[in-house]
């Protein structure tokens, strides 16, 4: 039986101390539509002939587009990795099992939160837009979109309107990490527009 690993505990793992690597073993074709972040593409059929890409003594996850587990892919793939003498796992579910875990995030929190900040915050997201985004023009700001990589932020002032993108780092795997998170980067905001 392949080892498993879950969505969430992968997300947690990402962003530990020691990461582990994680490949797609899909085409080229599906992995440009879409991955998971930072993950690199070996498809199952190079994965032979590519071992020497992949770090010895690291943690590999492998996973593809199957949820069904038995012989998936990403299962086969790990598998092999293991004969090899390589550290791997199978990514539980896939790619559609991780996709629902970074969606869920902050599914529940996102609409409030931003809500929160546009209403209550406007002065933090002002210092964002010019210390962060680097719009010191900018006379007022909102932010537009939020997950758990960061948020856009619109700026606009002097007859200008941008938008950027602020990211948390690292990035949430938890929906009690926003508030910290938020507050981390109003600090930096601060620094810089002092310093």
């Amino acid at each position: 039986m392949t080892q498993m690993i879950s969505a969430h505990v992968l997300m947690k793992r990402l962003v530990g101390e020691a990461p582990p690597v994680v490949v797609d073993v899909r085409d080229p074709q599906a992995y440009a539509v879409g991955h998971v972040p930072g993950a690199v593409n070996i498809p199952l059929a190079e994965l032979e002939v590519r071992l020497g890409e992949l770090p010895a003594g690291a943690l590999i996850v492998t996973y593809c587009a199957t949820e069904q587990v038995g012989e998936s892919h990403g299962e086969r793939a790990a598998a092999l990795l293991r004969a090899r003498g390589f550290d791997a796992i199978a990514l539980e579910g896939g790619l559609p099992a991780w996709q629902r875990v970074e969606a869920s995030v902050l599914a529940n929190t996102a609409a409030g939160a931003m809500q929160h900040m546009n209403e209550d915050h406007r002065n933090n997201l002002l210092d964002y837009a010019r210390a962060l985004a680097g719009f010191d023009w900018a006379e007022d700001a909102e932010m537009i979109a939020l997950d758990r990589y960061g948020f856009d932020l619109r700026a606009t002032g002097q007859g200008k309107q941008a938008t950027a993108r602020i990211a948390f780092d690292p990035p949430l795997t938890e929906p009690g990490q926003l508030r910290p998170a938020v507050v981390k980067l109003a600090k930096l905001a601060r620094q810089k527009l002092a310093g």
